[in-house]
């Protein structure tokens, strides 16, 4: 009888799940600087202090849990698949809203190119083959 692992399974990933796990720290990053550039502008142009303290701490939150999940991916943590795949579906939908309605294509089109190779990325063959090497749960 074959004992079962007692902590986490890690599988060193594929070239192209590092990369897509460096990009997703990279958004994680990027929406960092994005909370403080939003609190500074707005400190500085008079709104209301809590409401945009709580608004960029939201948004830390979620920059912190992007790179959690893209260095899960580069460090061989299957579960950082499905969140970082989850952020490019959701990236997706900001970048239509900022080339569509607001009239900044260049951005909407920048982010929405990062986001499907960045997803496309961890759909591929090798990703794919390195998911199905984990052992499955329970068993």
């Amino acid at each position: 009888m074959t004992e079962r692992p007692t902590g986490p399974v890690v599988i060193p990933p594929p070239r192209v799940v590092a990369v897509a796990g460096w990009l997703v720290v990279g958004q994680g990053a990027a929406l960092a600087v994005f909370a403080v550039a939003m609190v500074v502008s707005g400190l500085g142009n008079g709104a209301a202090v809590g409401q945009l303290l709580a608004q960029g701490a939201y948004y830390l939150v979620l920059a912190a849990g992007a790179a959690v999940c893209g260095l899960a991916l580069v460090g061989g943590r299957r579960w950082g698949r499905t969140p970082a795949l989850v952020l490019q579906l959701l990236t997706l939908a900001v970048a239509y809203w900022m080339a569509v309605p607001s009239g900044r294509l260049l951005l909407g089109s920048t982010l929405a190119v990062v986001a499907a190779v960045t997803g496309g990325l961890v759909l591929t063959r090798p990703a794919n083959e390195w998911v199905s090497r984990f052992p499955l749960p329970g068993r």
